[in-house]
């Protein structure tokens, strides 16, 4: 079983955030080749703590290239404006076109305090 790659996130509150990552496999031979997410669904969300019933916010999971590994997370500034702590955590979690889940990345959320409201 493969554990999420630790990626903390930083955060403006107020501004629209955007990630956009690519995954890549490693081959038994050495070579890396793009993970295919044709058909997979995203989701991704951030708490206070892991176990924290409350969302904070969520993220737009899209696939601009699927074929390619490309993922793209945004959380919109309307999101982004609601977080009010200065730390919180996330994962981004895949289901792919079988139904089968994982959590690919997970780390903290450090949030700057807006200014101009």
């Amino acid at each position: 079983m493969a554990t999420p790659g630790n990626f903390p996130l930083e955060v403006y509150q107020g501004d629209t955030a955007e990630f956009t990552l690519s995954f890549t496999r490693k081959n038994a031979d050495g070579t890396t080749e793009p993970v295919d997410f044709t058909g997979a669904v995203g989701l991704s969300q951030i708490r206070r703590a892991p176990r924290d019933p409350s969302k904070l916010a969520e993220f737009e999971v899209t696939f601009p290239d699927a074929i390619g590994g490309v993922v793209k997370m945004v959380l919109p500034a309307n999101q982004s404006g609601l977080l009010g702590v200065q730390t919180g955590v996330y994962d981004l979690q895949i289901t792919d076109v079988d139904g089968r889940v994982r959590t690919w990345l997970a780390g903290t959320v450090t949030v700057t305090p807006g200014v101009s409201r």
